[in-house]
């Protein structure tokens, strides 16, 4: 009896506590000067502003992609990976185990790179790994699919061969 009842009262007062301060999350997350970043991404979003990186997202799913098939750098991808179906697909840098898989992509697994033109990602973890990824594949990679939008922004997709 008395366990049960608290244990339930508990759980109760947390789950209260949980989804009266949402409001204040969402609030603060648009709040430039408390979450900077998220502000920032939620407003673009908003605006409609990624809609090739949706197209690429949709594409990507489409190819029906297992678990850590695509590496990208997501300080550039982020609106790829924040529109995929599945985000699983893809290995991002905060991963902690990116560096490895980068170092062999085809021994871990990794199939494909996503890349954003350098003129637009000049610091990208992949192209900075594999000089040359984005202009012939390196010798590594071979571009399967391309994504160009009208502002000069352009997406590559490449699969590992060796």
């Amino acid at each position: 009896g008395r366990p049960g009842r608290a244990r339930r009262a508990g759980a109760a007062a947390l789950t209260l506590a949980m989804v009266a301060s949402l409001p204040l999350a969402w609030r603060a997350e648009r709040n430039p000067r408390l979450a900077r970043e998220e502000s920032r991404a939620v407003d673009v979003a908003a605006a409609g502003q990624y809609p090739m990186e949706r197209r690429v997202a949709a594409d990507i799913a489409a190819m029906g992609l297992g678990r850590g098939a695509v590496i990208t750098d997501v300080a550039y991808s982020f609106p790829v990976v924040l529109s995929a179906e599945d985000p699983r697909v893809y290995v991002i840098t905060v991963d902690g185990d990116f560096d490895a898989l980068l170092a062999d992509p085809l021994l871990n697994g990794v199939s494909y790179a996503l890349l954003a033109s350098p003129d637009t990602a000049p610091a990208d973890a992949v192209a900075e790994r594999y000089p040359g990824m984005w202009e012939d594949g390196a010798g590594r990679a071979e571009m399967v699919r391309q994504w160009s939008d009208g502002r000069g922004l352009t997406w590559r997709l490449y699969r590992f061969t060796g």
